[in-house]
């Protein structure tokens, strides 16, 4: 497996402020990959820097280790260093915004590389992809 090394995030890294490192397209499903945790995104995940100029990887609470989680994201701590494998990549994920962008995408996932803390087989279901296009609809008490 490849090694990928990345000191310590910049703090502070908005939009506007270019990533630097490998293309995504240069990732692959089981690389070993090393990290720095970005952001906390409770209680979905962490958004971490591993090195890719496109987007930041997210690692969500159910790959944080063998079986049901038994600890949310505040197990890790911002510039915490990780070592983690490539659990998928999709240089096509588009997630809409809901009215406040934000640069690391939908609560931290931008869907484009995903990360896993588990062994063994890199095999999931699908993952389920929301239709934000539509209004949802909320039912009125009488």
């Amino acid at each position: 497996l490849r090694q990928v090394r990345r000191g310590a995030a910049p703090s502070g890294r908005g939009v506007g402020v270019a990533l630097s490192g490998k293309k995504l397209e240069e990732f692959q499903e089981g690389d070993s990959v090393v990290g720095t945790v970005v952001q906390i995104y409770c209680p979905g995940g962490v958004s971490v820097d591993v090195g890719c100029c496109d987007t930041l990887a997210f690692l969500e609470v159910e790959e944080f280790a063998e079986g049901f989680p038994a600890e949310g994201p505040f197990r890790f701590q911002p510039g915490e260093t990780i070592h983690a494998r490539v659990l998928d990549v999709n240089p096509h994920a588009r997630i809409d915004d809901h009215g406040e962008p934000d640069p690391f995408g939908e609560h931290g996932d931008t869907g484009k590389l995903h990360l896993t803390l588990r062994s063994g087989p890199l095999e999931r279901p699908e993952r389920f992809v929301a239709d934000t296009t539509r209004q949802s609809q909320t039912i009125r008490p009488q």
